[in-house]
């Protein structure tokens, strides 16, 4: 399922899997600042990569003497949370331990997302330079851009 949370300069959409921010658009022009998640380059936007960033060597581990297979970058952008509570403004999702991550990582959690949209105000006008995850595009398409 995707939510999506909106004041008057920002759109942005949530999906449940994951707890991923699929997109985040600026409402005035339509720029979307996230990668659109084509699974020709990447099939994500914005995952959530936990309990680990990175890869483990042959995606193994041992706690305690046992052996675990943990995936690259964990099972939290595969995973599907729960939503906890949303409003007008902000969404909350959660994933909790369960009989399938134990299985994989031996320790109880619960890890909790929040996104929360709130005022805006531009203080002054600047060049803001950033890069995004944009595989099919230079960072010239991107810079600079005024906020």
């Amino acid at each position: 399922m995707l939510y999506t949370l909106q004041n008057d300069i920002l759109k942005i959409a949530v999906a449940e899997h994951g707890a991923e921010l699929k997109a985040l658009t600026e409402l005035a022009d339509g720029t979307e600042y996230l990668f659109d998640g084509d699974p020709t380059w990447w099939k994500y936007s914005s995952p959530i990569l936990f309990p680990i960033v990175g890869k483990l060597v042959n995606n193994k581990y041992r706690v305690d003497g046992v052996e675990y297979t943990l995936p690259g970058h964990g099972f939290g952008r595969t995973s599907d949370f729960w939503l906890v509570d949303a409003s007008s403004n902000s969404i909350t999702f959660a994933l909790e331990s369960n009989a399938a991550t134990l299985a994989i990582y031996p320790y109880r959690y619960r890890q909790g997302s929040q996104i929360h949209l709130e005022g805006y105000q531009r203080r002054q006008q600047t060049d803001l330079f950033f890069n995004r995850c944009a595989p099919r595009n230079s960072l010239s398409d991107f810079l600079p851009r005024k906020f």
